[in-house]
């Protein structure tokens, strides 16, 4: 989001070191949508529950300084300087005109038809922009979907893939709910996780199903 210190610019994915009075400012998006700043302290602020994260919901009285707001003024606990870091080429995040996603079975995978499962995998999806930090809902649906079975309510987790009964796809995020009633193809790997939560609606993606590596018995 094109950092900048006192008008100069800056490199992201690194430690920088502010003096007192300098400003920083984010400005406009080179990709993705999202950024993210690491203040070295303790932020002061109250906490529910043991975390200074935005409650969903009632965040103004569960957590009231955890959403800032313009002119909004914080306090942060300064600790020691740290030493410098810098992320290596090899960890930044890839950008793909299609983005490509590591998804693991799901819970009811077997269940799906092979047709469906590989229309699934086959074809490319665009992030709708009836999507937030709760869920993706993806255009395009698996054709001729139907779900052979009755289906409970059951949990879910960030990354979940569910298919509706009119065949959409909806990934779940950050803000999800904890349970669900749709049947679950696929779940996200936590790299396909942070890829998918930078992509804006119109912004098109596709699935890969990835080996497992575990050596469970």
């Amino acid at each position: 989001l094109s950092p900048s210190v006192d008008g100069q610019p800056i490199s992201p994915y690194q430690t920088i070191d502010l003096q007192a009075g300098a400003t920083l400012r984010f400005g406009k998006a080179q990709s993705g949508c999202r950024s993210y700043l690491a203040i070295r302290g303790q932020w002061l602020t109250q906490k529910w529950l043991g975390s200074a994260s935005m409650a969903t919901q009632h965040h103004s009285l569960l957590t009231p300084d955890s959403l800032l707001q313009k002119n909004q003024l914080f306090r942060v606990l300064s600790r020691p300087a740290i030493p410098f870091r810098l992320l290596p080429p090899r960890a930044l995040p890839e950008r793909q005109k299609t983005q490509l996603l590591n998804v693991l079975p799901g819970p009811e995978f077997e269940y799906f038809e092979r047709k469906n499962i590989a229309h699934f995998f086959a074809q490319s999806y665009t992030v709708t922009p009836q999507s937030n930090r709760m869920g993706y809902r993806l255009e395009r649906a698996v054709p001729d979907f139907v779900w052979p079975r009755e289906n409970l309510s059951s949990g879910i987790v960030p990354g979940t893939i569910q298919i509706t009964n009119s065949g959409q796809a909806i990934v779940l995020l950050a803000d999800a709910q904890t349970v669900g009633g749709y049947p679950r193809i696929a779940n996200l790997d936590n790299d396909s996780l942070d890829q998918i939560a930078q992509l804006r609606p119109g912004e098109q993606l596709r699935f890969q199903l990835k080996a497992r590596t575990d050596n469970a018995e």
